[in-house]
């Protein structure tokens, strides 16, 4: 009988969504995010995360009544075993009002410990989603970037960002 330990479970279980996300073919009208992302290495075994959302386009229509969406970005370390809530909540971007093709230029950074982000499995999950203010907010889409193939940076300086995918 095969036997695996929960956490080596879990890990799989996200290696194989990222790996779902890296092969899935990139379509005309499927939602897509711009990113410009790396990592440099800090102090105390930690990684600095560094990810500049830039924007998104083709969200899907979310809101009947505007026709439109109010899309925001999402972004959250997987898996939870590693990165729980209260020591890595989520970081969103602003709401854009009324677009399919939000412009967010926002920046953001995440202190990671080396031994997680290194560990085949562990990933960034960025999520669309579309605000509402009377009910739960829409999933418009989602994908997940394992941490160990994002690319070092030689200066969060901006001009040191890799191109953006």
């Amino acid at each position: 009988m095969n036997c695996a330990e929960t956490r080596e479970l879990i890990l799989e279980y996200y290696g194989r969504l990222a790996d779902l996300t890296a092969t899935a073919p990139v379509k005309e009208g499927i939602p897509r995010i711009q990113l410009r992302i790396g990592y440099i290495p800090s102090t105390n075994q930690q990684i600095l995360l560094h990810v500049l959302a830039m924007c998104a386009y083709d969200i899907p229509i979310l809101d009947s009544l505007s026709h439109s969406s109010d899309p925001y970005l999402r972004l959250e370390l997987y898996p939870r075993a590693f990165f729980p809530f209260s020591m890595f909540p989520p970081e969103t971007t602003e709401t854009k009002k009324k677009t399919l093709n939000p412009k967010w230029n926002e920046t953001f950074q995440m202190a990671i410990p080396e031994e997680y982000f290194f560990t085949n499995g562990s990933c960034l999950c960025l999520t669309v989603l579309d605000h509402d203010v009377m009910s739960y907010n829409d999933l418009a889409g989602q994908a997940l970037i394992p941490l160990s193939t994002i690319p070092r940076l030689r200066s969060l300086a901006a001009k040191h960002l890799p191109p953006p995918i």
